[in-house]
Protein backbone atom coordinates (compact mmCIF):
# COMPACT_ATOMS: atom_id res chain seq x y z
CA UNK A 1 0.00 0.00 0.00
CA UNK A 2 1.24 3.76 -0.65
CA UNK A 3 1.43 6.38 1.32
CA UNK A 4 -0.13 9.20 0.42
CA UNK A 5 -0.74 12.95 1.93
CA UNK A 6 -2.70 15.18 0.50
CA UNK A 7 -1.92 18.78 1.91
CA UNK A 8 -4.17 22.46 1.61
CA UNK A 9 -1.93 25.37 0.78
CA UNK A 10 -4.67 27.36 1.14
CA UNK A 11 -6.36 29.26 3.87
CA UNK A 12 -9.98 28.10 3.94
CA UNK A 13 -10.66 23.84 4.44
CA UNK A 14 -11.43 21.57 1.59
CA UNK A 15 -13.77 18.85 1.55
CA UNK A 16 -12.02 15.69 -0.46
CA UNK A 17 -15.13 12.95 -1.19
CA UNK A 18 -12.72 10.42 -2.26
CA UNK A 19 -10.65 10.43 1.44
CA UNK A 20 -13.87 11.41 3.52
CA UNK A 21 -12.54 14.14 5.55
CA UNK A 22 -12.26 17.81 5.09
CA UNK A 23 -8.22 19.31 4.93
CA UNK A 24 -7.62 22.34 7.28
CA UNK A 25 -6.30 25.40 5.38
CA UNK A 26 -2.13 24.31 5.84
CA UNK A 27 -2.78 21.36 7.07
CA UNK A 28 -2.30 17.60 6.04
CA UNK A 29 -3.86 14.93 5.58
CA UNK A 30 -2.00 10.87 5.36
CA UNK A 31 -3.63 7.77 4.21
CA UNK A 32 -2.87 4.72 2.77
CA UNK A 33 -4.33 3.10 -0.34
CA UNK A 34 -3.39 0.90 -3.35
CA UNK A 35 -1.99 2.20 -6.16
CA UNK A 36 -4.34 1.28 -8.42
CA UNK A 37 -6.92 3.21 -6.48
CA UNK A 38 -5.29 6.62 -7.31
CA UNK A 39 -6.71 6.36 -10.90
CA UNK A 40 -10.52 6.21 -9.59
CA UNK A 41 -10.37 9.26 -6.93
CA UNK A 42 -12.08 11.45 -9.30
CA UNK A 43 -12.23 13.79 -6.57
CA UNK A 44 -9.04 14.25 -5.42
CA UNK A 45 -7.70 14.67 -8.80
CA UNK A 46 -10.23 17.76 -9.45
CA UNK A 47 -8.87 19.33 -6.35
CA UNK A 48 -5.12 18.25 -7.67
CA UNK A 49 -5.88 19.38 -11.16
CA UNK A 50 -7.45 22.81 -9.81
CA UNK A 51 -4.53 23.84 -7.76
CA UNK A 52 -6.57 23.12 -4.53
CA UNK A 53 -4.30 20.36 -2.54
CA UNK A 54 -1.18 18.60 -3.54
CA UNK A 55 -0.48 15.13 -3.17
CA UNK A 56 2.68 13.23 -2.44
CA UNK A 57 2.89 9.68 -2.78
CA UNK A 58 5.60 7.14 -0.88
CA UNK A 59 5.32 3.98 -2.75
CA UNK A 60 6.37 0.69 -0.72
CA UNK A 61 9.06 -1.58 -1.59
CA UNK A 62 6.80 -4.11 -3.20
CA UNK A 63 5.27 -1.15 -5.42
CA UNK A 64 8.88 0.35 -6.24
CA UNK A 65 9.84 -3.23 -7.35
CA UNK A 66 6.59 -4.12 -9.32
CA UNK A 67 7.91 -1.82 -12.01
CA UNK A 68 4.21 -0.61 -12.34
CA UNK A 69 4.65 2.53 -10.34
CA UNK A 70 4.29 6.04 -12.34
CA UNK A 71 8.45 6.60 -11.53
CA UNK A 72 9.02 4.00 -13.72
CA UNK A 73 7.35 5.61 -16.35
CA UNK A 74 8.36 8.81 -16.04
CA UNK A 75 12.10 8.47 -15.07
CA UNK A 76 15.07 9.26 -17.23
CA UNK A 77 18.43 9.38 -17.68
CA UNK A 78 20.77 12.13 -15.61
CA UNK A 79 20.71 14.40 -19.01
CA UNK A 80 18.27 15.26 -20.89
CA UNK A 81 14.39 15.84 -20.99
CA UNK A 82 12.58 14.58 -17.59
CA UNK A 83 9.74 15.00 -15.78
CA UNK A 84 9.46 17.58 -12.62
CA UNK A 85 7.89 17.44 -9.47
CA UNK A 86 6.76 20.04 -6.70
CA UNK A 87 7.01 19.29 -3.18
CA UNK A 88 5.90 21.04 -0.51
CA UNK A 89 6.01 21.49 3.02
CA UNK A 90 5.48 23.15 6.24
CA UNK A 91 8.13 24.67 8.67
CA UNK A 92 6.25 25.37 11.85
CA UNK A 93 8.42 27.54 14.34
CA UNK A 94 9.77 25.86 17.61
CA UNK A 95 11.44 27.66 20.64
CA UNK A 96 14.22 29.38 18.56
CA UNK A 97 17.54 29.83 20.01
CA UNK A 98 19.72 26.62 18.17
CA UNK A 99 19.31 24.52 14.45
CA UNK A 100 17.08 21.73 14.23
CA UNK A 101 15.54 19.36 11.88
CA UNK A 102 12.38 18.84 10.23
CA UNK A 103 12.01 15.59 8.69
CA UNK A 104 10.33 16.07 5.17
CA UNK A 105 11.02 12.13 4.20
CA UNK A 106 12.00 9.62 6.89
CA UNK A 107 15.34 7.37 6.31
CA UNK A 108 14.31 5.05 3.64
CA UNK A 109 11.12 6.57 2.62
CA UNK A 110 11.87 8.95 -0.03
CA UNK A 111 8.83 9.41 -2.86
CA UNK A 112 10.91 7.73 -5.41
CA UNK A 113 13.32 5.47 -6.01
CA UNK A 114 15.96 8.24 -7.10
CA UNK A 115 15.44 12.14 -8.15
CA UNK A 116 17.68 14.69 -8.50
CA UNK A 117 16.55 18.21 -6.60
CA UNK A 118 17.04 20.73 -9.36
CA UNK A 119 15.59 24.13 -7.27
CA UNK A 120 14.54 25.00 -3.95
CA UNK A 121 13.04 28.40 -2.16
CA UNK A 122 11.18 29.28 0.58
CA UNK A 123 7.99 31.43 1.77
CA UNK A 124 9.47 32.89 4.84
CA UNK A 125 6.67 33.81 7.64
CA UNK A 126 8.57 33.61 11.21
CA UNK A 127 11.97 33.69 12.05
CA UNK A 128 13.60 35.63 9.64
CA UNK A 129 16.92 37.18 10.55
CA UNK A 130 19.93 38.12 8.93
CA UNK A 131 22.14 35.18 8.37
CA UNK A 132 19.30 32.65 8.67
CA UNK A 133 19.24 29.76 6.21
CA UNK A 134 17.19 26.88 5.53
CA UNK A 135 18.96 23.94 4.50
CA UNK A 136 18.00 20.71 2.27
CA UNK A 137 19.87 17.85 3.21
CA UNK A 138 19.63 13.99 3.00
CA UNK A 139 20.39 13.28 6.42
CA UNK A 140 19.46 14.77 10.23
CA UNK A 141 22.19 16.58 12.42
CA UNK A 142 23.84 18.81 9.26
CA UNK A 143 24.69 15.61 8.31
CA UNK A 144 24.57 14.03 4.52
CA UNK A 145 24.25 15.87 1.10
CA UNK A 146 23.73 19.36 1.39
CA UNK A 147 21.43 19.89 -1.25
CA UNK A 148 20.18 22.80 -1.01
CA UNK A 149 20.72 25.81 1.14
CA UNK A 150 17.62 29.01 1.35
CA UNK A 151 18.36 32.35 2.90
CA UNK A 152 16.04 33.28 5.81
CA UNK A 153 17.75 36.43 6.11
CA UNK A 154 14.02 38.23 5.48
CA UNK A 155 10.09 37.31 5.57
CA UNK A 156 8.46 36.63 1.89
CA UNK A 157 9.90 34.19 -0.49
CA UNK A 158 13.26 33.93 -0.37
CA UNK A 159 15.00 31.91 -3.20
CA UNK A 160 18.47 29.81 -2.98
CA UNK A 161 22.21 31.17 -1.71
CA UNK A 162 25.27 30.10 -3.93
CA UNK A 163 26.47 27.79 -1.72
CA UNK A 164 25.26 25.21 -3.83
CA UNK A 165 27.04 24.98 -7.40
CA UNK A 166 25.40 21.93 -8.61
CA UNK A 167 22.58 19.67 -8.58
CA UNK A 168 22.18 17.03 -6.16
CA UNK A 169 21.02 13.56 -7.54
CA UNK A 170 19.27 11.18 -4.00
CA UNK A 171 18.51 7.35 -4.16
CA UNK A 172 16.33 6.31 -1.63
CA UNK A 173 18.05 4.02 0.67
CA UNK A 174 17.45 2.95 4.56
CA UNK A 175 20.27 5.90 5.17
CA UNK A 176 19.36 8.32 2.74
CA UNK A 177 15.82 10.63 3.95
CA UNK A 178 15.08 14.48 3.18
CA UNK A 179 15.43 17.13 5.68
CA UNK A 180 15.06 20.93 6.28
CA UNK A 181 17.90 21.79 8.65
CA UNK A 182 17.21 25.19 9.87
CA UNK A 183 20.10 27.23 11.33
CA UNK A 184 17.18 28.45 14.23
CA UNK A 185 14.38 26.77 15.22
CA UNK A 186 12.42 29.70 14.83
CA UNK A 187 11.95 29.92 11.13
CA UNK A 188 8.63 29.48 10.02
CA UNK A 189 6.81 28.97 6.69
CA UNK A 190 7.24 27.07 3.43
CA UNK A 191 9.55 25.03 1.55
CA UNK A 192 9.33 24.45 -1.83
CA UNK A 193 11.57 21.93 -3.52
CA UNK A 194 11.49 20.69 -7.37
CA UNK A 195 12.81 17.27 -8.50
CA UNK A 196 13.69 15.73 -11.46
CA UNK A 197 12.97 11.91 -11.34
CA UNK A 198 15.80 9.88 -12.76
CA UNK A 199 15.90 5.81 -13.30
Amino acid sequence: MATITVSNPGSTAVYCGDLYCSIAAGGSVTTTRAVSDLSRMASLQSLIAAGTVTMSIVYSAAERASGLVPETEVAAAATGVGDMETLRFTLTAGGGGSPDDVTLYDLGALPYKKFRIVDAYAYVSAGNSGGRTIQIRTASGGSGTLCAEISAATGGRTEQTTSVTATSAITNSSTVGLFARRSDSAIAGEVVIQIRIES
